[in-house]
């Protein structure tokens, strides 16, 4: 007895560059992507299935260069190369998608590695391609699985991505019982229904980028938040307005550079230019001897809607 799978799902799966250059018209997917649930459902099923060969290759996304960070990391490194062979805005870029645990280089900071490299369609080359860390510009390359040296990275395998993705966890359903799914939840599902107690108003740009194209800041996970009256230019931070109401006005103000007009506006809540807070973010970083006042949370006066 064998499973096949009639209608597939890329969902999950699709931030992956194809390892296959096949595509199944009927099923409106990548042939990977069918080929993916296959060995799954016959796997669960307990049902001998082969490999397929793609699950030893490095998990591999990929963007197009939309961020300038990333354009001058290229840029500086490709500085002697001809015109006509350096990366440009809005070219491919290759990515790959590096294991958490143990595949990075013996003494990075693992907040602080992410590997880009000349884009190819062919995974035949993914191995022997030089990779460049977006934010220290230093150039590394992908070590084999079981043959990775300390100062090379190693990526997820496709097979890996895959393997997990049996375990995945489904957030938007109750299990069988009415309980939240776990890894091990199976069975049909029911409905997970949603209380809402108080509205915030959030952008959705975040997802859509997944669907207009290939952008490397989709990995950004900053979520845009609207606010009353706030507007491009003037801001409002309420965790800012928290934190500043513990601190004198005065000594504040001074290691700040802003006048305490200012800082009482940022107590009481009200819109701010980003220059200025990031001015009073810094010298509440700066550790300096700040005097704290006796003000108790429960006295601060926010201008927005406090849902609790």
């Amino acid at each position: 007895m064998a499973i096949k799978v009639c209608k597939a799902s890329a969902h999950g799966l699709g931030f992956l560059y194809s390892p296959l250059e096949d595509f199944d018209s009927a099923a409106k997917v990548p042939v990977w992507v069918i080929q993916a649930w296959d060995w799954i459902l016959n796997t669960e099923a307990g049902i001998p299935c082969d490999l397929p060969p793609w699950f030893q290759l490095p998990a591999m996304m990929r963007f197009t260069i939309t961020t300038t960070q990333v354009l001058k990391v290229l840029q500086t490194r490709q500085r002697d190369l001809p015109y006509s062979e350096r990366a440009k805005p809005f070219n491919f870029v290759s990515s790959p998608l590096i294991d958490r645990l143990n595949g990075h280089p013996v003494g990075i900071d693992q907040k602080k590695f992410m590997l880009i490299g000349p884009y190819s369609s062919k995974p035949s080359e993914w191995f022997d391609l030089q990779y460049v860390n977006i934010h220290d510009g230093r150039s590394y390359r992908l070590g084999k699985p079981g043959k990775r040296m300390p100062y090379e990275a190693e990526a997820n395998s496709y097979g890996d991505v895959v393997e997990r993705y049996r375990w995945h966890r489904e957030s938007k359903s109750l299990a069988p019982d009415g309980n939240v799914c776990t890894h091990q939840t199976h069975g049909l599902l029911q409905r997970n229904p949603v209380d809402a107690y108080y509205l915030r108003y959030i952008g959705k740009e975040a997802d859509r980028r997944w669907e207009q194209g290939e952008d490397i800041s989709i990995l950004d996970t900053f979520t845009l938040e609207y606010r009353p009256n706030e507007t491009e230019h003037l801001t409002i931070d309420p965790d800012l307005q928290i934190r500043i109401c513990e601190w004198s006005i005065r000594p504040l103000a001074s290691a700040a550079g802003v006048s305490t007009r200012t800082v009482k506006a940022a107590r009481e809540g009200k819109r701010l230019r980003q220059s200025t807070i990031e001015k009073l973010e810094k010298a509440l970083r700066s550790g300096l001897p700040l005097k704290k006042t006796r003000t108790r949370s429960a006295e601060i006066r926010f201008t927005l809607d406090d849902p609790e």
